[in-house]
């Protein structure tokens, strides 16, 4: 059965929610988090089940000045495919351009197995160009690979997780949504992952979008300057010389993980 749809009603899916006017001076960034989601969708076709389908997410938060913290400014959640939300997060991402030369604030998009790249290519389509690029660790630095968006490897869902919890702790961003405490509050963290999840039937997607612009933010896929060999060998507390090491791909990757945690505690 249709859901009534000539009133605001207790559904917040497909509306922009604002809680602070857009400032010519702010820095903003932009999560998004994508889904296949339903096509068509829109507030008129909404029917009782629609509700189970994960949520096509944006997110906006006005980085703080001076040690105050970061401050969800913006939010939209439906469940939308991914052109759809791509033409959404155009719009939004220029609403809070703030002080980017181009007037529009860096976008993060979580990309997954392919999911939300064409949501970038929307994007690009219209003329967005301000995209996270994903970085990643080559000879023992942090540089910038071709690839735009956001991967959820092991590794980075497990820094992304531990460092969100931290900012929340701190109280480093102030949430504004209603809905996204809703689901924090609903979330379990599995300490032997140290990941977490929703429960079984919620959703997390509005946290993973927050979660994202903290990465993009904070430069979490970034590490610190390392300017000699032993520096490196300081940092990692054995000498990198897997070159001459009988060593496999795969313990050379586990051991390249845990130097980039280590780093990132």
């Amino acid at each position: 059965m249709t859901q009534p749809t000539d009133e605001l009603d207790d559904d917040p899916r497909g509306i922009v929610w604002m809680w602070e006017q857009p400032r010519r001076n702010a820095t903003y960034c932009m999560g998004i988090d994508t889904t296949n989601g339903l096509i068509p969708w829109d507030r008129s076709l909404r029917k009782g089940d629609d509700t189970d389908t994960d949520n096509g997410v944006i997110e906006v938060i006005r980085l703080g000045r001076e040690g105050a913290p970061d401050f969800q400014v913006a939010e939209y959640a439906a469940p939308i495919d991914h052109e759809a939300l791509g033409d959404v997060a155009n719009l939004l991402g220029r609403v809070y351009g703030g002080n980017s030369e181009d007037g529009q604030c860096l976008a993060i998009t979580e990309v997954h197995l392919g999911m939300g790249l064409p949501t970038i290519r929307r994007m690009m389509d219209a003329g967005y160009l301000n995209h996270f690029v994903w970085q990643q660790i080559d000879k023992l630095q942090v540089t910038n690979t071709q690839s735009y968006g956001w991967y959820a490897s092991p590794t980075a869902v497990r820094i992304l997780w531990e460092k969100f919890r931290k900012q929340l702790a701190l109280k480093a961003i102030r949430i504004n949504s209603k809905w996204l405490v809703e689901e924090l509050a609903d979330i379990l963290w599995d300490p032997f992952s140290k990941t977490a999840n929703a429960a079984s039937g919620k959703h997390d997607d509005r946290i993973r979008g927050l979660a994202l612009t903290q990465w993009a933010s904070h430069g979490w896929g970034q590490s610190p300057q390392l300017e000699s060999t032993e520096q490196v060998q300081k940092v990692s507390g054995k000498k990198l010389d897997w070159q001459r090491s009988a060593v496999t791909w795969e313990q050379m990757e586990s051991e390249m993980e845990e130097m980039v945690e280590g780093w990132l505690d």
